[in-house]
């Protein structure tokens, strides 16, 4: 049986770990659309934690993340690097 408890991770462990994860996952592009459920099988911990620090993360990463799609079973991010000039009202 599995344990339904959320991860042993503290949520700036798990921050600092899905930054990582992220940064990893773009390499090279300057976007993709990542699933939180693919998010989840790195770290130790479920895809509903990974999306509610996702955003967050993704600062910490220098990447900005935004809820893309959600198909009933994970939520997809458009995951993006940011420009230092960029700015939040340009898109």
């Amino acid at each position: 049986m599995s344990s339904t408890k959320d991860s042993v991770y503290t949520p700036d462990e798990l921050r600092d770990d899905i930054s990582q994860l992220l940064l990893d996952r773009l390499g090279e592009d300057s976007l993709r659309y990542l699933h939180s459920s693919d998010l989840s099988r790195n770290p130790d911990t479920n895809a509903r934690r990974v999306g509610r620090d996702l955003e967050s993360a993704a600062e910490r990463a220098g990447l900005r993340a935004e809820k893309w799609a959600h198909n009933g079973n994970s939520t997809t991010w458009l995951v993006e690097r940011v420009d230092e000039d960029d700015q939040e009202g340009d898109r």
